[in-house]
């Protein structure tokens, strides 16, 4: 992770889920400003780098949202 990432990250007490405070400052646009990031493109790739468990271990509303469509199997 660049130093960029991880200073946004520690300003939101590694939360990465309090990063999207507002459409303004939303990851994508925040990344925006930084890089030439494409969300279609960049988006799926950085979370398939991340992984599914490890995103859901760090996001409790993306987890919950997940256990909701998992719900929907049942």
């Amino acid at each position: 992770m660049s130093d960029w990432a991880s200073g946004v990250l520690q300003q939101f007490g590694g939360d990465p889920e309090k990063i999207n405070d507002s459409p303004q400052t939303a990851p994508s646009k925040r990344l925006l400003n930084k890089t030439d990031y494409l969300k279609t493109v960049h988006g799926p790739n950085i979370a398939s780098e991340i992984g599914l468990t490890r995103l859901r271990e760090k996001c409790q509303g993306f987890d919950g949202w997940m256990n909701e469509l998992e719900a929907l199997q049942e």
